[in-house]
């Protein structure tokens, strides 16, 4: 189709960015060492830096495909593509998992037991969390319940309702 010679290879890279870079977007400039020919006809290779947008929503191990990034081609023939795959650095807070980002808040017993209202890190600042009360009616959703695998072993210390409604120590 008009082209003499062959299409250039297609090149693969990895690219590390921040959760937050990945949540937000963001550009990036890579560095490459790309191959050519001198003059001489030896290959030689030169850094070659693009500036590449990463788009907003990204998840780790997605491919960023760059037409036209990849090795020259032979002749009058297009270039190969580059593909960036994404990869995220650690993170002290979050943790990633697909589009997802979790983070492990630390709760005293008394907490979670007796609600409370916490601070929590999101990605865009923290906000107050109110953890409700379990004991109270008011704290429990509307709506049918999940269903909950839960161990009829009672705790030391704790009492156990009989029939007639009566808490009893285990033995």
């Amino acid at each position: 189709r008009g082209h003499a010679g062959r299409r250039g290879q297609d090149h693969h890279a990895r690219v590390k960015i921040d959760i937050e870079e990945a949540c937000r977007g963001a550009t990036r400039p890579i560095t490459l060492q790309v191959p050519e020919l001198d003059e001489t006809g030896h290959v030689r290779t030169r850094k070659h830096t693009l500036n590449v947008k990463i788009p907003p929503g990204v998840k780790e191990g997605q491919q960023i495909r760059l037409a036209g990034q990849g090795a020259p081609g032979f002749g009058n023939a297009p270039a190969g593509d580059l593909y960036l795959e994404i990869m995220f650095a650690p993170h002290p807070v979050f943790q990633a998992d697909g589009r997802d980002v979790y983070v492990n808040l630390p709760l005293t017993p008394w907490e979670a037991a007796l609600g409370a209202k916490v601070a929590v890190p999101t990605l865009g600042g923290t906000v107050e969390m109110t953890i409700p009360c379990p004991l109270r009616p008011e704290a429990a959703p509307e709506g049918p319940r999940p269903a909950r695998r839960a161990s009829r072993r009672p705790v030391s210390g704790a009492t156990d309702p009989d029939a007639a409604g009566h808490h009893r120590r285990p033995a």
